[in-house]
C-alpha cells in the first residue's frame, strides 16, 4: 500500500511543478523583446470615435509604468490586442447597448522537427479574452469603461510576463 501511495505522491509532485517545466509561453531572452499590434477596430468602434491611437496611448503607457514595456524594434514575438465593439439595440427599440470584447494574445515562433525536417510556425502561447455588455450614457463613458477593462487585462499580461522572468 505504501508503495502505491509513494508513487502517487511522486507523480502528483511532478504534475504540480509542470508549469515551471513547460513555462507560460511568455519566457523571453529580453523582457522587452516583443512588439504590440492593435488589430483592426470594428466599424462601430470607429463610428464611436474610438481609434487605435487612443488605445495605443493607453497600452504603451501602462506597460511602461508596469516595467513591461515592449521593444521599439521589430520582433518575432508579438502581443496582439483585438478590441471588437458592437453598438446595438438591446431589448426595447429605444434602449441602446454596447457589447464589446477585448482579447490579448501573445504569439511567437516555435521550432520543431518532423521526418528529419525542421519547421518554424508562429503560434499563440498565451491568451486572455473577456466579453462585456454595457449601456453607457455617453461617449466619454464608453471610452472610460473600455479603457479601464483594457487596463485590467494588461495588468494580467504584465503580471504573467514578470512571473515568467522572475520565477
Amino acid at each position: 500500500m505504501s508503495k502505491y501511495l509513494s508513487t502517487f505522491v511522486f507523480i502528483t509532485i511532478i504534475w504540480s511543478n509542470d508549469y515551471h517545466i513547460m513555462g507560460s509561453g511568455l519566457e523571453l531572452d529580453d523582457i522587452q523583446d516583443f512588439e504590440i499590434v492593435i488589430e483592426n477596430l470594428s466599424k462601430d468602434a470607429i463610428e464611436l470615435g474610438l481609434t487605435s491611437n487612443h488605445f495605443e496611448y493607453i497600452i504603451i503607457n501602462f506597460l511602461i509604468e508596469n516595467g513591461t514595456a515592449s521593444n521599439t524594434k521589430k520582433s518575432s514575438q508579438t502581443l496582439f490586442i483585438n478590441i471588437e465593439i458592437n453598438n446595438e439595440k438591446i431589448g426595447i427599440e429605444t434602449t441602446k447597448g454596447l457589447s464589446y470584447s477585448i482579447s490579448l494574445s501573445f504569439k511567437r515562433p516555435i521550432h520543431y522537427t518532423a521526418n528529419a525536417k525542421s519547421y518554424t510556425k508562429t503560434v499563440n502561447t498565451w491568451t486572455l479574452k473577456k466579453e462585456y455588455l454595457v449601456m453607457p450614457k455617453n461617449l466619454l463613458d464608453i471610452k472610460n469603461i473600455i479603457s479601464n477593462e483594457l487596463i485590467k487585462l494588461l495588468k494580467s499580461f504584465s503580471s504573467a510576463l514578470l512571473r515568467a522572468h522572475n520565477p
